[in-house]
């Protein structure tokens, strides 16, 4: 992440603040939901034939906010975490979270959305060395000592369904480093949101 991107942030929170301070908003509804999160699509080996990821159903937990503000159709925030998992090495545990705030348009059942979020990435283990094969002979890798957290800005871009009663479909990509064709990446979730109305103000 780019070093001034934490100032940036604050300035639009701090911007944010007087307008929500003292306009008229209200939360509309609130949701939980599970999905099946899938990290950096294309980019990941999964076999020593070189095949790369494009599913992997990792469980994540999903909440979030709608809420009536001015100047936006509406505003969604939403906050996701996959539960503690082995990554692809047994030796390195790992989970991913994120915050996100959405908007867009909504079209008959669905809701096109985007905006702007942080994702999060801890990855832990405890040290020691791991033999892989490295062409035609084994060699010892060093594993990590201790734990790290990386976090990125992303690009939210996707879209919710209603389905039948209070439930919604929901498919959502997280674009990393979108102006850096190298770096630039790919995680998404496909998940089921469940409903909750909330009148009044918070």
């Amino acid at each position: 992440m780019h070093k001034y991107t934490p100032v940036f942030i604050l300035l639009f929170v701090a911007l944010l603040i007087p307008e929500f301070a003292y306009a008229n908003f209200s939360i509309k509804s609130w949701n939980l939901g599970l999905a099946g999160y899938t990290q950096y699509v294309g980019k990941i080996q999964t076999n020593e034939a070189g095949d790369k990821n494009s599913f992997d159903f990792n469980p994540m937990l999903l909440a979030g906010t709608t809420l009536e503000v001015p100047y936006l159709p509406f505003l969604i925030t939403e906050i996701g975490s996959t539960l503690p998992h082995d990554g692809r090495d047994p030796n390195i545990s790992k989970f991913n979270y994120f915050i996100s705030a959405l908007s867009g348009v909504t079209w008959k059942d669905i809701q096109f959305l985007t905006g702007a979020g942080l994702a999060f990435n801890y990855i832990s283990s405890s040290g020691g060395q791991e033999p892989l094969q490295n062409g035609n002979q084994m060699e010892n890798w060093p594993l990590p000592d201790g734990s790290t957290i990386t976090r990125n800005v992303v690009i939210p871009l996707g879209l919710r369904y209603a389905l039948i009663d209070k439930f919604t479909l929901e498919a959502m990509a997280h674009v990393f480093n979108p102006t850096n064709t190298r770096n630039r990446a790919v995680s998404y979730f496909v998940g089921l949101q469940f409903n909750f109305d909330w009148e009044g103000k918070p």
